[in-house]
């Protein structure tokens, strides 16, 4: 390796590391960890992009990408760029396709081409397209799954540089370090040197302060927040109060009976099964170590009508969509005590839920919020230098998928489709390099620093209704260790 690292990787016993250590002219010997994690349509309209030109290159490192995908198709690219000097290769124990979702998804959410009636399950059904949709797409392959070893991440890294790419897009991060020992910070230097834009995801352990991950001076680092679209599934209780909520359920027979409730705590398979929850409707609270699919299947294997799945309360108001196999939905924090409320204080429980077309709320909800599972700040390694740096879309994002993994991700999910819906900075931190490739198309001549300033001095800290940045999860005004300088506006 000669751009991003000079060095080279190979297998060692701790002898043989202790040898090459003490040689005459090595100045390091890393240990090879996999510590780099991901970062799990309508966002070009909400950013108000109406152009869709792009020739430079746009470089996303991920789980792969699914070529066959409609969002690839290459009917209105011109010819290569000059400067492009690449061939298809790979650097992962698997072939270089996605298994996961996140590389497809991240990639055409930057420069994925115009599809007309995408949707997942009928929801966010519109023109789905990349920011930069005639950009060209280089996607290296670095990642298994979530399993991202630290020498497949250099070396997809130095390829990019040696094949001429203009901005690189990483939606994954590691745990935070001392810039000189870690590899994203250091191959990031390495790209900027050579005129490279290096776009980062800040990383999902907010609303934590110190969370925020990828903090370089030289990386853009990019918050996630919402758009103004939700997919409202309200919860009606039987003494007439109603819940605002979000889902993705899937069926066409939607049931809007009302049905008993049932309290069982937290949403966990072995909790679950110690009720009798025929004909009822499930109230139990978010378990981050289960998949939302997996216990409302359970639940309908066990005869519930439906599940009201509660947000904790490090979550708070955030209405993340899932794709439920029962009518369910998700409520925030404090309607959820609401709800709990009424459980305790009524004696004949019931409930029926209000489900909505995405569109009756579209252009209505106030937006952006900055997600409440969106890295914070301060910077742990160099408080003064201020990250995140930007906020982009990065909940409820429609963006292409694979056709042979489920959008719940769970193996009992018999559902295959061509979209998904995700949410994280995974999906904000493409948002901002397709941005980047437009303006490199208007101006390419301008170095990464110019770039970057003009991004963060156009964001916009004021969102849809002209009042300020909101916290989803306190509905309190956002600060700049979440939002840096703002939303961007690359119109």
């Amino acid at each position: 390796m000669y751009e991003a690292l000079r060095g080279f990787t190979a297998w060692f016993t701790e002898e043989e590391v202790q040898y090459i250590a003490n040689i005459t002219g090595v100045t390091e010997v890393l240990k090879d960890q996999a510590t780099v994690q991901l970062h799990t349509t309508q966002s070009p309209e909400f950013l108000r992009i109406n152009v869709s030109y792009g020739i430079w290159p746009d470089t996303n490192f991920d789980t792969g990408v699914w070529p066959q995908s409609r969002s690839f198709n290459d009917d209105e690219l011109g010819p290569l760029p000059s400067s492009w000097n690449g061939k298809s290769r790979w650097w992962s124990l698997s072939f270089p396709r996605d298994g996961d979702g996140h590389g497809t998804h991240t990639a055409s959410t930057a420069a994925g081409a115009p599809i007309k009636h995408a949707n997942l399950f009928g929801y966010a059904e519109g023109t789905a397209r990349g920011i930069a949709s005639n950009a060209c797409i280089a996607t290296y392959k670095a990642c298994v799954g979530s399993v991202c070893p630290d020498s497949d991440l250099l070396v997809a890294m130095e390829s990019a540089i040696q094949d001429g790419i203009h901005v690189l897009s990483l939606s994954l991060s590691a745990p935070e370090s001392p810039y000189c020992d870690n590899l994203i910070a250091r191959g990031g230097f390495a790209a900027m040197e050579r005129g490279i834009f290096v776009v980062c995801a800040a990383g999902n352990s907010g609303p934590r302060p110190y969370s925020v991950e990828n903090t370089a001076p030289w990386l853009t680092t990019v918050g996630a927040g919402s758009i103004d679209r939700t997919f409202r599934v309200d919860v009606l209780l039987g003494n007439g109060q109603n819940y605002k909520g979000s889902s993705l359920f899937s069926s066409s027979d939607i049931k809007t009976d009302v049905s008993p409730l049932k309290s069982v705590g937290l949403c966990d398979p072995t909790n679950i099964l110690s009720y009798d929850l025929r004909a009822k409707i499930v109230v139990c609270t978010f378990n981050r170590n289960c998949n939302p699919f997996a216990y409302t299947q359970i639940i309908q294997k066990a005869g519930g009508d439906g599940m009201i799945q509660l947000n904790p309360e490090v979550l708070r108001h955030i209405l993340q969509a899932f794709p439920f196999p029962l009518p369910a939905t998700a409520v925030g924090f404090n309607d959820g005590v609401g709800i709990l409320a009424y459980i305790e204080r009524t004696k004949n429980l019931m409930a029926c839920f209000k489900f909505q077309n995405d569109q009756v709320s579209l252009a209505k909800a106030r937006s952006p919020l900055l997600a409440s599972f969106s890295s914070r700040g301060p910077n742990q390694i160099v408080s003064k230098i201020l990250k995140p740096d930007l906020l982009a879309p990065g909940l409820n994002i429609l963006a292409a998928y694979i056709p042979n993994r489920a959008p719940s991700a769970s193996v009992n999910d018999p559902w295959r489709i061509e979209f998904n819906i995700m949410s994280g900075t995974s999906m904000a931190c493409p948002h901002v390099a397709g941005a980047t490739a437009l303006l490199r198309t208007i101006h390419p001549s301008w170095s990464p620093t110019a770039i970057r300033l003009a991004l963060m001095t156009t964001a916009g800290a004021t969102d849809n209704e002209g009042r300020p940045i909101l916290n989803y999860d306190d509905m309190q005004p956002a600060t700049k260790l979440g939002i840096g300088s703002g939303h961007i506006y690359p119109q």
